[in-house]
């Protein structure tokens, strides 16, 4: 788990990192850190991951880290290791002043 500010950095320094939002699809929609995906549920979460390399890194991130938590164990079980989960989920990354996209999205 890393905090807002080291998450940005890792995320930026990483090769072709998947940044995943797992909250609710009326919440991305909203808002979501630039660049991210939506997979509110496991079986979009499967599909997302299905054809990467187990060692590919994965940013999740929640309201908080609640189902961010949930989806890394999901990955974890199914051989992911390169996981990494936003301290204080997205609250915590708009709490610190990180960009956020928040034109609409249908999905």
């Amino acid at each position: 788990m890393l905090e807002a500010d080291s998450f940005y950095i890792s995320m930026h320094l990483a090769i072709e990192p998947l940044l995943v939002d797992v909250r609710l699809a009326r919440d991305y929609r909203k808002e979501r850190i630039p660049d991210a995906v939506s997979a509110p549920r496991s079986q979009e979460l499967f599909r997302l991951t299905d054809s990467l390399d187990a060692e590919h890194p994965i940013y999740l991130y929640c309201d908080d880290e609640s189902r961010s938590g949930q989806a890394a164990e999901m990955l974890l079980e199914k051989g992911f290791s390169n996981l990494i989960v936003l301290k204080n989920g997205f609250l915590g990354w708009k709490l610190t002043g990180l960009p956020v996209d928040d034109s609409r999205k249908r999905r």
